[in-house]
């Protein structure tokens, strides 16, 4: 099947990355609403809560979600670099408490909200395989 020119194949591929595109906004405006909800930057204002911050809670805020959205900002340009980012990010939130043993994450809520960034190097795998065709 043909689609000017474009296969079945390519038109999965395009149907993935904008997926990737338009869950992607919603994932991070649904975390920045959920910062903003829970105090933003406020809780920051005292030594105290930032010295708290600063351990291991700081790392996990790094991985998830600084790292899993900037992941998915570069995956509108670099699908693959992008996914990569993202699911590095999720890996690591993941990990640190694992190595660390502190209790795991629970809930599927964080790999869902990373979901884009997955769909993000899904998209690029198959976009590569074309290219190898």
């Amino acid at each position: 099947m043909k689609t000017n020119g474009v296969g079945a194949a390519g038109v999965l591929e395009r149907i993935i990355f904008r997926s990737a595109q338009v869950l992607s906004v919603l994932s991070i405006a649904f975390l920045m609403l959920m910062f903003v909800g829970e105090g933003g930057l406020r809780n920051f204002s005292s030594a105290v809560a930032f010295r708290k911050f600063a351990g291991e809670a700081g790392l996990l805020f790094l991985f998830f979600p600084v790292t899993v959205a900037a992941g998915m900002i570069v995956g509108w340009w670099r699908a693959g670099l992008g996914g990569g980012i993202t699911v590095a990010g999720l890996a690591g939130f993941y990990l640190l408490p694992l190595i660390s043993g502190t209790r795991l994450p629970s809930g599927p809520w964080f790999v869902i909200m990373a979901a884009p960034g997955i769909l993000f190097l899904i998209s690029s795998v198959l976009r590569s395989s074309f290219r190898a065709v």
